[in-house]
C-alpha cells in the first residue's frame, strides 16, 4: 500500500466525529443491530485504544461485503462469516470452554435475523474471522479457514495464545457436530489441522493502541483472500479511514 492521506475535508470530518462524546448512537448496523456511540467514535481519536464498538460495526460491514459477493455471483473471494468481539468472549467465558453459550449463534435462525442471509450453517462457508480481545489490553485476528484445514493467528505484536487457538479448533468442529449430526466430519474434523501462526507477512504496528485497527484491517484481507500490503506507517491512515467508513457504516472499497 502507497503511503496515503485524507483530503482536508475528509481531516476534519474526521476530527469532529472523534470528537464528541456521550453514549448516544453516533452509527448503527441495522441488520447485525451493532452500534457505535460518540464513546466509541472518540476512541478512533489519534493514540487511543479502540473499545467494541467499531470493530463490531466494521465487522457487520465486511459481513455486508461478502453477502454482495455471493449475491453477485464473484468466484474469487473465499465465503466468509465474521464473528463479533463478543463471540470468543462468550466462549471462553471465564477462561473456561462452553459451546453452549455460544450454540445459537451460528443457527440458520441467527443468521436469518441478523442478515446474513448465504449462509444456514458455518457448512456453507470456507473461512470463519474472529476478533478477539486480549485482557482488555490488545486485539488480535484468528481465523478457522476451513478451506485449507488449518487455524491462523495475526497478533500485530508477534504473540501466540494458545488457548484461543485450541478452543477456535475445538468450537469448530463442535458446532459442525452440532448442525450436522448425521454427517461425516470432512474438513471439519480438526484434530489433524495445520497452524499459521504469525506468519512473516503479518503487519506489525510499532505503537501501543493501533491492534484493534490492524484486526480490522486484517479480517477485511482475509475476507477478500488479499495478501497484506500495509504496515505501522499506514496506522494513522487506516485509523482515520476506518472511522469515517464506520460513522457512516459503509467499507470505501466494496468491489
Amino acid at each position: 500500500m502507497a503511503t496515503r492521506q485524507l483530503t482536508p475535508a475528509q481531516i476534519e470530518r474526521y476530527t469532529s466525529i472523534t470528537s464528541k462524546t456521550g453514549y448516544a448512537v453516533a452509527a448503527l448496523h441495522i441488520g447485525q443491530k451493532a452500534a457505535v456511540t460518540h464513546d466509541g467514535m472518540s476512541r478512533m481519536s489519534p493514540g487511543i485504544w479502540l473499545n467494541d464498538e467499531p470493530i463490531n460495526v466494521y465487522m457487520a460491514m465486511l459481513q455486508d461485503r461478502d453477502e454482495s459477493w455471493v449475491r453477485r455471483g464473484i468466484a474469487n473471494r473465499p465465503r466468509t462469516l465474521f464473528l463479533s468481539t463478543f463471540f470468543i468472549e462468550k466462549l471462553m467465558e471465564q477462561n473456561a470452554y462452553d459451546y453452549d453459550k455460544v450454540r445459537r449463534w451460528t443457527s440458520a435462525a441467527k443468521f436469518r435475523r441478523s442478515g446474513i442471509k448465504p449462509y444456514k450453517s458455518i457448512a456453507d462457508v470456507d473461512k470463519i474471522v474472529f476478533p478477539i480481545n486480549l485482557g482488555n489490553s490488545h486485539w488480535v485476528c484468528a481465523v478457522a479457514n476451513i478451506r485449507d484445514r488449518r487455524v491462523e493467528w495475526y497478533d500485530s505484536l508477534g504473540r501466540v495464545e494458545r488457548k484461543y487457538i485450541n478452543a477456535i479448533k475445538r468450537w469448530v468442529k463442535h458446532d459442525f457436530k452440532d448442525k450436522h449430526p448425521n454427517t461425516p466430519l470432512g474438513s471439519y474434523d480438526t484434530a489433524n489441522w495445520a497452524e499459521l501462526l504469525n506468519p512473516p507477512t503479518t503487519p506489525r504496528q510499532d505503537d501501543g493502541y493501533n491492534c484493534g485497527v490492524f484486526t480490522a484491517m486484517a479480517a477485511s484481507y482475509i475476507g477478500a483472500d488479499k495478501p497484506f500490503n500495509y504496515g505501522a506507517q499506514h496506522g494513522d491512515y487506516l485509523r482515520q479511514r476506518m472511522a469515517l467508513e464506520v460513522i457512516d457504516v459503509r467499507l470505501w472499497n466494496l468491489r
